[in-house]
């Protein structure tokens, strides 16, 4: 069981601190945890505050859209295509003046190894957004950063093939015995996994596979296009977890293919 947090498990919120798990979720992932072989929480989040927030144990974590990742018990597992990546993110976050960045409604969240330009509250998002598409994208793409939108924001992350799905691929290899996943996520980053399901289940290394994606007024395309199951917002999140750890599994199981 692969969960997003932000827009999927907790609803998206102005400043990305005041995030809060709903209470009826929360009392949800014990159970989970107990009743599945892999219970992990894949974020843009960094790892550590992606672990404060979520706060259980016997989970696995990756943090920074794939670049950190954390096993049961804590161990991390290295991911060396994003080591050499990060300290062009340092330089780039170095370039851009917070001054420059409030002027134009935009603020940064400093992950360390990735970065995220929010304009949700900014005065005139459209504007914001044009700044983030003209400017700061097409620098981190010089760079030989990767670029991608999200929810009223732009994230920079390492150039190379490092993602959720990556770190889906890894956290599988580290637990050999799952033989069929879900996934629930809400953004464009979430649909790496859910291509890296489908290779894995052509491949016969999962029996099924299932994408679950979480709608909302600011749905991606890709993932409307992408997912197997779609549901309303967190409150169908928490329908959906609500079944699985109930057991009821059938409902969101697909053949492979």
């Amino acid at each position: 069981m692969l969960l997003d947090l932000d827009g999927t498990l907790a609803p998206i919120v102005q400043r990305p601190q005041d995030v809060q798990i709903p209470e009826g979720i929360r009392r949800l992932l014990p159970l989970l945890a107990a009743r599945y072989g892999l219970v992990a929480f894949i974020s843009g989040r960094e790892i550590t505050e992606l672990q404060r927030i979520v706060d259980l144990e016997g989970a696995a974590y990756s943090g920074n859209h794939g670049v950190e990742i954390r096993l049961r018990g804590g161990r991390g597992l290295p991911v060396p295509d994003a080591q050499a990546g990060t300290e062009l993110v340092r330089e780039f976050a170095a370039r851009w003046s917070p001054d420059v960045l409030g002027d134009w409604g935009i603020w940064l969240e400093d992950k360390g190894a990735t970065l995220t330009f929010h304009y949700r509250t900014a005065p005139d998002p459209d504007l914001a957004a044009t700044r983030l598409r003209e400017h700061v994208a097409p620098a981190a793409i010089a760079e030989g950063l990767l670029a991608e939108p999200g929810r009223m924001s732009l994230e920079v992350h390492p150039g190379g093939p490092v993602n959720k799905g990556t770190a889906v691929r890894s956290l599988l290899d580290e637990y050999p015995q799952v033989r069929r996943a879900v996934s629930l996520g809400d953004d464009r980053t979430d649909v790496t996994i859910w291509h890296e399901f489908r290779r894995l289940v052509n491949a016969g290394r999962l029996d099924t596979a299932v994408a679950i994606g979480v709608r909302s007024d600011e749905t991606p395309p890709e993932v409307l296009a992408e997912a197997d199951i779609l549901v309303d917002g967190v409150q169908g999140s928490m329908t959906v977890l609500s079944h699985l750890a109930a057991g009821d599994d059938a409902a969101y199981s697909i053949s492979p293919g």
